[in-house]
């Protein structure tokens, strides 16, 4: 589903982003997994990447085109330069994701 609201600089729905962080923690438990690490990047390491490879920002609700992002059973962390860190704010549930910034 892309983008992930309509409007630049909105937020996704709080039901939406608590609902795939949910998703995704409950399948990373199910596999015995701690730690999930989602990049900014698709298979080939391009520059630009195409919606399909948009994990990191399906997930956060972060549509810059830089950062990674973790998840653990109990954090959900994004790290991203001081270009995306109001964008963060505007885009992001802080009540589910906490910006670690780079820089």
């Amino acid at each position: 589903m892309f983008p992930v609201s309509g409007v630049p600089g909105t937020k996704m729905s709080a039901v939406t982003a608590a609902s795939r962080l949910d998703a995704v923690r409950e399948v990373m438990k199910s596999k015995g997994v701690d730690a999930y690490i989602v990049p900014t990047a698709d298979a080939h390491n391009s520059q630009y990447i195409s919606p399909a490879d948009a994990r990191r920002e399906w997930l956060s609700g972060l549509r810059g085109s830089s950062g990674t992002a973790l998840v653990t059973a109990n954090l959900a962390l994004v790290w991203t330069d001081a270009r995306y860190w109001t964008q963060f704010e505007e885009e992001v549930d802080g009540n589910l994701w906490r910006l670690m910034k780079q820089g």
